[in-house]
């Protein structure tokens, strides 16, 4: 497969963040890589922004400006987690949307089959996944108040938003988006990562008018992990674009659009099956595993599916 160096797309470069410690090529993928491994870690680190992946995005958060919006879930306390942080060098927040964590999470990631309409503005035909769906109702309004809370409020000069998240994270990203826009705020970067289907056709199609034709959007995949082959396009889903696929070295690819079969999607399902591993398992990470916090206490888990 040819790789085209980063360096000659500047779109992939988070050029707002001065304080990018990574080589230039690669700052906008390892510092929100780094950004979504921060969601899995333990709470209070992350709200003091001492964790070890909060410091490897080398991005400075103003104090006492980072709050973590915990959700409960089919009777799960913290079953949802998502961190907003107000940058310290720029206009606006961060925000991070953890990853399946829990059994509740499971459960919600199975909900294939019942695919329903959304209520987001301009999409029209729309269906996405109920389970997914579900949870971002769920938390939405709280994560507004966070918002608002930490100094982004949508009416204010601090309406801009960089959003990532990881595996059911990602998915969750994706449907956020709308909702932030809708409420007013504007939605300037986003990298995702190892996110399934989302929703139908016509929800990708919102998604690239709305998104990734006017902003710096992409849906980081890598290697040969299952989790961004399901639900399969079989049952009507459709990946949203656009795609940057990291090969197992590290090496990346910017692709065509949305379902590009010579990127993730040249892999069978199948095949992916048996490399589980690297849906968490991501060179771009200092230690290489974007699900894993080891070392920052008794929050801490790992991920393995969605």
């Amino acid at each position: 497969m040819m790789l085209r160096a980063a360096t000659s797309l500047p779109a992939l470069l988070l050029c707002g963040f001065p304080a990018c410690s990574h080589a230039v090529e690669n700052c906008g993928i390892m510092t929100l890589a780094s950004a979504a491994n921060a969601a899995y870690c333990n709470a209070n680190a992350v709200s003091e922004w001492s964790c070890a992946p909060c410091k490897d995005t080398g991005i400075e958060m103003v104090p006492g400006k980072v709050k973590i919006v915990d959700h409960s879930e089919l009777g799960a306390q913290n079953a949802t987690r998502i961190f907003v942080a107000k940058f310290a060098q720029r206009r606006g927040c961060l925000m991070g949307i953890r990853g399946s964590d829990n059994p509740q999470n499971w459960i919600r990631d199975f909900q294939v089959a019942r695919k329903k309409p959304t209520i987001f503005e301009d999409c029209s035909g729309c269906l996405v996944e109920n389970g997914f769906y579900t949870i971002w109702k769920n938390i939405q309004q709280e994560t507004m108040q966070a918002l608002a809370a930490v100094g982004c409020d949508a009416n204010s000069s601090d309406n801009q938003l960089v959003v990532t998240g990881h595996s059911l994270g990602a998915a969750i990203t994706h449907l956020a988006m709308f909702t932030l826009q809708n409420r007013g705020y504007e939605v300037l970067e986003s990298y995702s990562f190892e996110a399934p289907r989302v929703g139908n056709k016509h929800f990708s199609d919102a998604f690239d008018e709305r998104f990734t034709r006017k902003y710096s959007v992409f849906r980081v995949t890598h290697w040969k992990d299952p989790v961004p082959h399901l639900p399969p396009e079989l049952l009507g889903y459709y990946h949203v674009p656009t795609e940057i696929y990291v090969n197992k070295t590290g090496g990346i690819h910017v692709c065509n659009g949305a379902e590009d079969r010579y990127c993730a999607d040249r892999w069978p399902l199948v095949e992916t099956l048996f490399h589980a591993k690297d849906h968490c398992g991501f060179p771009l990470v200092k230690g290489g595993d974007i699900c894993s916090c080891a070392t920052e206490g008794p929050d801490d888990s790992t991920t393995v599916l969605v």
